[in-house]
């Protein structure tokens, strides 16, 4: 069961994606090696791009306690992450989307791109601060495998990498 504190992280952080409102997307706990996760439900390729629904999986074995560790703004980081993916594929059609899990599977240099692309979404709805706060926590956590901080430090911004982004936008 998804306790109260992850719900309200992942509304708060959802308030910062007004074209997200009337998107469904469920929470449901999940053995990953992610803390988490979003893809399109299973059979999004049976429906039209406007009738999809998402899922994010939330860790629930060895990143679990990571999770019960981390600040509500840590935890609204995350889910602001997280929507970003989901602001990417409601962009998408279907055969896009396929095109992307494939490319992500198999090259790295693709992924990276992606999770970096994500996290400046995250920041471009105002969460860079939580984004920031919760890589930083990720980064430390002495809890989570080296293979998963390793995946932190080498896929998203970093947090110096984060103000620059901010600043940049700031420029614009």
């Amino acid at each position: 069961m998804i306790d109260r504190k992850i719900k309200e992280a992942f509304r708060i952080a959802r308030s910062h994606y007004p074209e997200l409102k009337t998107t469904i997307i469920d929470l449901k706990l999940k053995k990953t090696d992610y803390i988490m996760k979003t893809l399109p439900e299973a059979l999004f390729i049976l429906k039209n791009k406007k009738k999809r629904k998402y899922v994010i999986y939330i860790s629930k074995n060895k990143n679990k306690n990571a999770i019960a560790q981390m600040s509500s703004k840590e935890l609204i980081g995350i889910f602001g992450h997280e929507l970003g993916h989901i602001v990417d594929y409601k962009q998408k059609n279907n055969l896009k989307i396929i095109i992307l899990g494939c490319r992500y599977l198999f090259s790295k240099k693709y992924l990276i791109k992606k999770e970096k692309d994500t996290d400046i979404i995250a920041i471009k709805h105002g969460l860079h601060r939580e984004l920031k706060q919760s890589m930083v926590f990720l980064l430390k956590n002495q809890s989570l495998s080296k293979h998963t901080r390793n995946r932190q430090k080498n896929n998203y911004l970093q947090p110096k990498e984060i103000d620059v982004q901010v600043k940049q936008l700031n420029k614009k």
